[in-house]
């Protein structure tokens, strides 16, 4: 998958991604080809449109087998944090519903 595929995909503008990888937007087309980018890149971009990095991945993407470790942490990381955001949301919830 392209950048611009996965764009896309989610609707979002390519100025999202590059705020987040707090690029020029005009520089954003050196991201098109995912391939070329670092697993940190990856988790970026994937946060910065509400993905996980398997949406971005897909099997198309070969990533070098040595940040496989590394790409499981961040995985890891990844799925705590959507957990934790889902904590937050249960909690607004529960205070708009005493509301």
């Amino acid at each position: 998958m392209t950048l611009s595929e996965a764009l896309i995909k989610k609707g979002l503008k390519k100025n999202v991604v590059a705020k987040a990888l707090n690029i020029n937007p005009n520089n954003i087309k050196r991201y098109e080809d995912l391939e070329k980018r670092s697993v940190e890149e990856l988790r970026i971009i994937a946060s910065a449109i509400g993905e996980n990095l398997s949406f971005l991945i897909g099997e198309k993407l070969s990533i070098d087998t040595s940040s496989e470790s590394e790409l499981k942490q961040l995985l890891l990381q990844q799925n705590e944090l959507i957990k934790e955001k889902d904590r937050q949301i249960d909690r607004l919830l529960t205070l708009l519903e005493k509301k």
